[in-house]
């Protein structure tokens, strides 16, 4: 196998072609979601880790100035306005609880649909959910959606006068299996593009 170029673009084009090329296999072999899962933990989880300002790697800031606007933007756009929703963004879907619901049936979960919530916290969400195996699904035998969990944090202040952050709750996405698919479709065509030359050119 040849080397990786980077691990913010080439890598995740090489899962979306592990994706097409399994993708009809896995589906007749009823593996369709476990191969979303698995290609979505790395194809999602590295890019993001790596984009991170905080990675050692420091790839954002290898990226063209225009291009880290770009990227900025699109995180920061309502994920239901962004491409990244595709045609289904009446198959997403947000809620929160408190961390007692953690271990209840997802089935009796609340949920709505998604509104203005930021496409960077939806996939933070995603992210964290699939780094620390806080996943969830409804539906028998069949599963209809995919819920994604993740602790809800907050900064506290403490007698002493400093500040800790805690756990006070959780908030979830949930997503058709193939709505998740054109996510991550959309996910990887996105890291692709890396519009350096169209967005400096545009500016």
């Amino acid at each position: 196998m040849t080397a990786y170029t980077n691990l913010v673009s080439d890598f995740p084009k090489r899962c979306l072609r592990l994706l097409d090329t399994v993708e009809d296999i896995c589906k007749k072999n009823n593996l369709d979601v476990t191969l979303l899962l698995n290609v979505a933990s790395s194809g999602l989880v590295i890019p993001m880790e790596r984009l991170s300002s905080s990675h050692p790697s420091d790839d954002r800031n290898v990226l063209p100035k225009c291009a880290q606007k770009y990227l900025n933007q699109t995180l920061g756009r309502p994920f239901i306005q962004s491409s990244l929703a595709s045609d289904s963004k009446e198959e997403w879907k947000f809620g929160e609880a408190t961390l007692a619901s953690w271990n209840t049936d997802p089935d009796g979960w609340a949920m709505s649909a998604l509104t203005s919530q930021p496409t960077n916290e939806v996939i933070s969400i995603i992210r964290n959910s699939l780094a620390h195996g806080n996943i969830h699904a409804r539906g028998k035998p069949e599963i209809q959606e995919i819920i994604f969990s993740s602790k809800k944090r907050k900064s506290l202040q403490l007698p002493c006068g400093c500040k800790e952050m805690q756990d006070v709750g959780m908030k979830y996405v949930s997503a058709t299996p193939k709505a998740f698919t054109r996510f991550l479709r959309e996910w990887f065509s996105f890291l692709d593009k890396q519009p350096a030359v169209e967005c400096c050119t545009s500016l």
